[in-house]
C-alpha cells in the first residue's frame, strides 16, 4: 500500500496475463467510510491506515 497525493494517469498500464489487478483511485473520506461500514476490512490494509492516520499523513 501506498499513500497517493495528486495521482494522475501518465501512462497505459501493460498488466502482465497473470495480473488480476483493478486500480481505483478513491478520496480518503471513501477509505474512511468505507473502513466504518465494515466494507474494508482486510487486517494488512486496516493496519496500514491505522499508520497513517497515526502519523497525521491522512
Amino acid at each position: 500500500m501506498f499513500l497517493a497525493r495528486g495521482p494522475h494517469n501518465s501512462a497505459d498500464t501493460h498488466f502482465d496475463p497473470a495480473e488480476f489487478l483493478e486500480i481505483e483511485w478513491r478520496s480518503w473520506g471513501w477509505v474512511k467510510d468505507a473502513v466504518r461500514s465494515g466494507e474494508i476490512k482486510e487486517r494488512v490494509l486496516l493496519s496500514a491506515l491505522g499508520m497513517l492516520m497515526a502519523r497525521g499523513q491522512c
